[in-house]
């Protein structure tokens, strides 16, 4: 790991950033996170259908660029900027199915933003999880969504915690 001196000064490790060649800011990068404080309950009605996992009981910390309102992240950065996406849950459903999880940006599923995962038992636990590359635009609306391949399945989100970053 390169290191740097600034005035006699060791640079390596500045929590939450790192200062620029010129040494003259500190690197801020636009980021957020969303998780739940409760078990949040959705039933996915027809099967194959998307259901947002929009809740009250999701909360949101570390936001720059982003606002954040019931599992809903609005970006109010640049224009252009890529982000990874990394997300994890644990989960149980009221029956056995195929669960995925999706990335929304917008109304759109992202391509490469799915995961499903074979449930093959009722009230079995599991955990799911998805990381992908996003570029966003100024006022682009995030959200997770799930669908099942069984209808009316009763969707349990344990724990759920996901994360933007952009490098840049």
């Amino acid at each position: 790991m390169a290191k740097k001196v600034l005035n006699n000064l060791d640079t390596m490790g500045v929590a939450r950033g790192n200062i620029n060649d010129n040494f003259t800011e500190l690197y801020d990068p636009s980021s957020g996170n969303m998780y739940n404080t409760v078990e949040i309950t959705a039933v996915l009605a027809v099967a194959g259908t998307y259901y947002s996992l929009e809740s009250a009981d999701l909360d949101s910390d570390n936001l720059k660029d982003f606002t954040f309102s019931d599992g809903v992240f609005t970006y109010t950065g640049a224009s252009g900027k890529k982000f990874l996406f990394n997300g994890a849950a644990n989960i149980s459903v009221d029956k056995a199915c195929e669960l995925t999880f999706g990335l929304y940006i917008n109304t759109t599923l992202v391509t490469g933003g799915t995961t499903p995962v074979d449930i093959t038992s009722q009230n079995k636990k599991a955990n799911i999880g998805i990381a992908t590359i996003v570029t966003l635009n100024n006022g682009d609306e995030v959200r997770v969504k799930a669908k099942s391949d069984t209808a009316t399945t009763e969707l349990v989100v344990g724990g759920i915690n996901t994360v933007l970053w952009a490098n840049n």
